[in-house]
């Protein structure tokens, strides 16, 4: 009888140990989650042209905003890449027709794929990329 006890016992606090170190980092994956639910919602608007251009760089600023981009994406700080990132693919749109604009805007996209690639986001990544091919192949977009 004492065997059984002790045998349900650990198995209870088992459980509960268990429990509370998936629940400790489930906060953590739920903000991760949803950080990355914003991120994709952005370049989604950004894309698509929809959304308030408030807060965007200037075309002077482009090239500095994408350097800032790329160094948070390669250090990992992707809560300020969800707002520089589609801001700076609407100020990419709103820059001219010269080569070096080009280049700009489909540097961004092809920051946005890589992106939406880590995120899962296949439609969109896919999209991303096709829009970065023809920015550098064909023209620009308009």
């Amino acid at each position: 009888m004492r065997r059984r006890n002790l045998l349900a016992n650990l198995a209870v606090t088992a459980a509960a140990a268990a429990s509370s170190r998936i629940l400790g980092s489930g906060t953590a994956q739920a903000n991760e989650a949803l950080l990355g639910e914003v991120l994709v919602a952005g370049l989604r608007d950004a894309m698509l042209g929809l959304g308030n251009p408030l807060g965007d760089p200037s075309p002077k600023q482009v090239p500095a905003e994408l350097s800032r981009a790329l160094a948070d994406f390669h250090a990992c700080r992707y809560g300020s890449l969800a707002v520089r990132l589609p801001r700076l693919i609407r100020a990419g749109h709103a820059l001219g027709n010269s080569e070096t604009d080009h280049a700009l805007l489909s540097q961004s996209y092809v920051l946005a794929t890589r992106m939406l690639v880590k995120l899962d986001e296949q439609q969109l990544g896919w999209m991303a990329a096709d829009r970065a091919r023809q920015l550098v192949g064909l023209g620009y977009l308009g």
